[in-house]
């Protein structure tokens, strides 16, 4: 506990005096956030939140942080901002702060996701993950039956008191338009919407310019 005291009053002195530096925001002001609330430092903590939120740019309906710093990683540019949004979120979510911007900040985050589900390195994909798994858990959609309906067809999933988890529904009624609705009655999620076709090798191969054995 002494330690958490010490470590408490060094890093509020520095709030206190606008002196804390940017190299130590990405690994120590979210950690920290929690820190000075644990030790009901208020006014340090929300502090630190603002400075996160005045250093947040906007791009449409999605948020970022922009990080000047090289990590201990090696991590810079792309992947240093996608890092310092996903600690930001963490941060948000945690105190239950600021939750337009945390949403902002998480729909950047899954823009930012690759063709193979990552985000480029296993550093960044973690931070992400873990900020993705606290917002979800704050998102109040647990004990719930959710609809979804596309075109005339209408699949449901019944969400139960551990809301955690990744739910998969399979249409195969797809014409040229699809109209896609999502009913629920509180919360909010986030969802993917994958289109998959198949081709016949021989149509294939027939109509193609190039040599396919």
């Amino acid at each position: 506990m002494m330690i958490m005291i010490k470590r408490k009053e060094f890093f509020t002195k520095l709030v206190q005096d606008g002196t804390l530096p940017e190299k130590l925001e990405l690994r120590t002001i979210v950690p920290d956030k929690n820190a000075f609330a644990n030790v009901k430092e208020k006014d340090s903590a929300n502090t630190l939140i603002q400075r996160l939120i005045d250093r947040v740019t906007k791009e449409d309906n999605r948020c970022y942080l922009q990080s000047n710093i090289i990590d201990c990683y090696g991590s810079r540019g792309n992947v240093q901002n996608l890092q310092t949004t996903a600690l930001t979120s963490l941060a948000l979510s945690k105190t239950s702060t600021n939750a337009k911007t945390n949403a902002n900040l998480i729909d950047y985050i899954i823009s930012r996701k690759d063709s193979y589900g990552t985000w480029g390195t296993t550093q960044a994909t973690i931070l992400c993950l873990k900020a993705l798994v606290e917002y979800q858990s704050k998102a109040n959609i647990s004990d719930q039956t959710i609809k979804v309906t596309l075109n005339n067809e209408v699949k449901t999933i019944d969400i139960a008191k551990d809301a955690l988890d990744i739910y998969e529904l399979s249409f195969e009624n797809l014409g040229v338009e699809n109209h896609l609705s999502i009913d629920m009655e509180k919360g909010q999620i986030y969802y993917e919407i994958i289109e998959d076709y198949f081709q016949d090798a021989n149509i294939l191969k027939e109509n193609s310019n190039n040599k396919i054995d």
